[in-house]
């Protein structure tokens, strides 16, 4: 099935790019900067809004120690020693700083993550706290978030039972309380 007359051709070889993305262990932007393209471009070829161009399929592989012809040949297996080639791993010792480039580093980016790394381990929790508090906390730590998000990921640990959740009056900053009810969260007993 290596026909490019055949109706999911184009689609074929897109997820092909995206098994090569995947072995070498990349996130898009990562792969992007690699390639020496935009992410608009990347992803706009995985989506196969755009078809991938034979010259785009030979740097490819000259980068990545393979026949990038390859990609079009649905019936041959992509090589695993794309994971080694000595372009990508010199990719990864220069930019091992920039962790959103990596796939490795995606558990360690998550709010959630944060979250249980960075803060259950804290005192903040001892007592219920606000969503505005929590997010004080996260911004004292540089980690920018918007209040919904965080909520959201408050109660993701709620129902992990790392964190507990009851109903209480607001709280402003200022001390004052107002009368809408929200949603506060603190450590299980």
């Amino acid at each position: 099935m290596d026909s490019a007359n055949h109706p999911t051709y184009t689609q074929d070889v897109a997820e092909r790019l995206r098994k090569i993305i995947e072995l070498t262990g990349l996130e898009v932007p990562g792969f992007a900067a690699f390639i020496g393209l935009s992410e608009s471009h990347v992803y706009s070829l995985l989506s196969a809004r755009r078809e991938i161009p034979t010259q785009f399929a030979q740097q490819l592989g000259e980068q990545l120690d393979f026949d990038g012809i390859r990609i079009f040949k649905l019936n041959q297996e992509l090589p695993e020693s794309i994971r080694t080639a000595p372009a990508l791993r010199k990719f990864r010792k220069e930019h091992h700083h920039n962790k959103e480039y990596f796939i490795t580093t995606k558990k360690e980016r998550s709010l959630s993550h944060f979250l249980e790394e960075e803060l259950l381990h804290t005192s903040l929790f001892e007592e219920p706290r606000y969503v505005w508090q929590v997010n004080d906390a996260c911004r004292e730590k540089n980690r920018k978030v918007d209040s919904d998000t965080l909520s959201k990921h408050l109660k993701y640990l709620v129902s992990k039972n790392l964190l507990k959740s009851a109903k209480k009056q607001i709280q402003r900053r200022d001390g004052s309380l107002g009368k809408r009810m929200v949603t506060v969260f603190f450590k299980p007993d």
